[in-house]
């Protein structure tokens, strides 16, 4: 996740994003699934990688939310929006 974090702030986004998918796919807690899960996402909302995919991404990630935090929860809900006024938004 470190790495991840480090290649985002450096403009590496699918470099971020691969961190981010191998951590998530190494398994854990559902707490820090979903913060990796999320964190892939995200990186591909950065690189504009918008659409349908995406969207049910963060659905997922909502379906799977009864055990988070209610901040995490929050985040989701907030990146869904940005990915669905990204996906619809007339180029």
């Amino acid at each position: 996740m470190l790495r991840g974090h480090e290649l985002n702030a450096d403009g590496d986004y699918a470099g971020a994003q691969r961190c981010f998918v191998e951590c998530y796919q190494m398994g854990g807690d559902a707490e820090h699934v979903a913060i990796a899960r999320l964190s892939a996402a995200n990186m591909a909302l950065k690189m504009g990688a918008v659409g349908d995919a995406l969207t049910r991404e963060y659905d997922d990630l909502l379906r799977s939310s009864a055990d988070l935090p209610p901040e995490l929860v929050e985040t989701i809900v907030r990146k869904r929006g940005e990915s669905v006024s990204q996906r619809d938004s007339p180029r």
